[in-house]
């Protein structure tokens, strides 16, 4: 079965609509800010599976907890490996090698493949939609800032990695430029910005008075790469 990401879509109750297809989205792992995201795109595709790279990284204080959804851990090397940004901070990073993404996914036969970075999840998946021609649409949450110092290696690795991906979705200005860079077509970028559950920050007052005009809050780890300290 093929289906175009242009597919038509059948109405449902509550006015809904969902594309008639079977969806593998590629991850790493699932956030729980991330999950009531994933349960509503369960509920706009026919089928959706999910296959994460580990249920959770050793430096995330959540347990893992995926509901209902259709959650599979793929077969995984992962390796921490020391990282220095030009800006002058470090960090460890967690490299995921998922090394039986193709097998999972021959055996799935997904209408449409989702990958959520450009890696070896996302590389894996184009081999498949070389073979299979399936639509392959990747998410990824990068900028020009995130991506200096990655080195002349993988940035090559990635303007080939491009050329079979059909779709990108990138979460602000930054992001779309970095992938102009590799050589990806503006027509094929869409921007899809951050989001919050409804109901949740909405509530608060437009307007503040002196005593609280400048106060913010921060949500998101407390490490050097956040640039607290500096902002």
């Amino acid at each position: 079965m093929s289906v175009s990401l242009a597919a038509p879509v059948r109405e449902c109750p509550a006015t809904d609509r969902v594309l008639p297809a079977h969806v593998v989205l590629l991850t790493n792992f699932i956030p729980p800010h991330q999950r009531q995201l994933f349960e509503e795109l369960s509920r706009r595709v026919e089928r959706l599976t999910i296959l994460i790279s580990t249920p959770m990284e050793s430096d995330r204080p959540w347990t893992a907890d995926w509901g209902a959804l259709d959650v599979r851990v793929l077969r995984t090397w992962t390796v921490r490996r020391p990282w220095c940004h030009p800006a002058g901070f470090c960090d460890r990073l967690h490299v995921h090698v998922p090394w039986n993404t193709l097998s999972q996914l021959w055996k799935l036969q997904p209408d449409v493949v989702l990958s959520t970075a450009l890696g070896f999840s996302t590389a894996a998946a184009a081999a498949y939609k070389a073979i299979r021609g399936v639509p392959l649409v990747v998410w990824v949450g990068l900028s020009e800032h995130t991506e200096r110092g990655r080195g002349l290696a993988r940035r090559w690795l990635r303007r080939r990695l491009v050329r079979f991906i059909d779709q990108i979705l990138v979460n602000g200005a930054s992001g779309a430029r970095y992938l102009r860079q590799l050589g990806f077509a503006e027509s094929r970028i869409s921007r899809v910005p951050y989001t919050t559950e409804p109901g949740l920050w909405d509530r608060g007052l437009l307007t503040r008075g002196a005593e609280t005009a400048y106060r913010l809050l921060y949500v998101g780890q407390l490490n050097e790469r956040k640039g607290i300290v500096p902002f």
